[in-house]
């Protein structure tokens, strides 16, 4: 009761917790062999210790769980999308009213379980809603969009977001798959091949590795900086380090003939197996928007405008999403703000915001059509709290 959080009320409570992790199965209180019934010892499990070691949350460990249970045969994408919907995953990085067509169409070329189901199943699969669902289908491409062997400022550019967030994603994403490949390696009736699926793909979307140069991981002893090596050097998949021949992989710079042999051995071993399961790992993203910024607008401000929710209320308009709620005036002859940025004689995000609603609201009446029907339904989800609360 001394720390600030239990003065403010954001410490959980321990039996809420206790009962969280008992779910999740991080916990568990079944007496062993020997012990009094009657007096349950809480003990960590296995999945505790991983959890534990990645410094993931229960309820991303229950999610994974859950997940894997609903949709047993995942797809790349899901798998991303159930790792970005995590409370665990960071950053956060929002969708666009104004990229909702375009996830849509991006989206209905995509090979996925979850995408099938209604929306409301979605939310309760997945456990998030509204748009922070839309801005975990815009991460999860974004993650994939690295497995094509583009840099993070390539991708950044495609996704209107900074290069930086698209390397901490790939950063949270590494030990959110580590998870992953726990919880599908120790399932029941889980396949080999399914396994290394999930493992190949942690490596694609944290390593920007592409699917040939994943497969050389499938190797003891080849990481992920021994595959780029290797492709460098024009050998771009295990089934071609199979057929090199010793004395070109001798010589490369600081690999022995010893380990050359292991690892020729090991390729061609996993090549007779065959690896035609990797095909299903090849996912192409096809996103791209225009992104023209207007003459004197700051990208820093508009970047921060995508974050807010613009509610018409009467002949003015509520922005809200930030520390507090602003009101809005924008027609022909007025715009104005009441907050302290356009006081000083800037554009401020609140402005940017509402002109961008304006703009969508306007091509879509337009239109006459519903091309992004499904995706705007979640974006006009619940109001923002502090939205409901000057509204009511």
């Amino acid at each position: 009761s001394r720390y600030l959080g239990s003065k403010q009320g954001r410490l959980g409570k321990l039996e809420e917790v206790t009962d969280e992790m008992l779910e999740a199965g991080i916990l568990t209180d079944e007496p062993s062999e020997g012990e009094d019934p009657d007096k349950p010892v809480l003990r960590v499990t296995p999945l505790g210790r991983t959890a534990c070691r990645h410094m993931l949350l229960p309820s991303t460990v229950l999610l994974f769980r859950n997940f894997l249970n609903k949709i047993p045969n995942p797809s790349p994408f899901d798998l991303c999308l159930v790792a970005c919907c995590s409370e665990d995953c960071q950053p956060i990085i929002p969708a666009d009213f104004e990229e909702l067509a375009e996830l849509e169409r991006a989206c209905t070329d995509l090979p996925s379980e979850i995408l099938k189901l209604e929306n409301f199943e979605i939310e309760r699969l997945l456990k998030v809603s509204g748009k922070r669902l839309l801005g975990s289908i815009k991460m999860a491409m974004i993650a994939l969009s690295q497995t094509h062997g583009d840099c993070s400022d390539k991708v950044a550019e495609r996704f209107g977001c900074y290069p930086f967030e698209v390397s901490r994603l790939a950063e949270s994403l590494d030990r959110l798959f580590l998870a992953l490949t726990w919880l599908v390696k120790r399932r029941k009736g889980s396949e080999d091949t399914q396994t290394k699926k999930v493992q190949l793909l942690g490596k694609m979307v944290t390593h920007g590795l592409n699917p040939g140069k994943a497969t050389l991981t499938l190797v003891d002893g080849i990481g992920c900086k021994w595959a780029e090596k290797l492709s460098e050097h024009a050998i771009k998949d295990i089934q071609i380090l199979a057929k090199t021949r010793l004395p070109d992989l001798m010589n490369l710079k600081g690999l022995s003939k010893k380990r050359a042999q292991a690892w020729k051995k090991s390729a061609q071993a996993i090549a007779k197996k065959g690896i035609g399961w990797t095909r299903a790992l090849t996912i192409r993203i096809d996103f791209q928007i225009n992104r023209k910024i207007e003459k004197g607008v700051d990208p820093y401000r508009l970047q921060r405008s995508r974050e807010l929710v613009v509610r018409p209320v009467g002949k003015r308009y509520l922005v809200s999403g930030g520390l507090e709620p602003h009101k809005v005036t924008f027609n022909d002859s007025i715009q104005s703000c009441d907050c302290r940025d356009f006081a000083k004689g800037n554009r401020c995000k609140h402005l940017l915001a509402v002109e961008s609603f304006i703009q969508a609201t306007n091509v879509n009446e337009s239109s006459g059509s519903e091309p992004n029907c499904r995706f705007q339904e979640l974006w006009t989800g619940p109001a923002h709290e502090q939205t409901k609360q000057l509204l009511a």
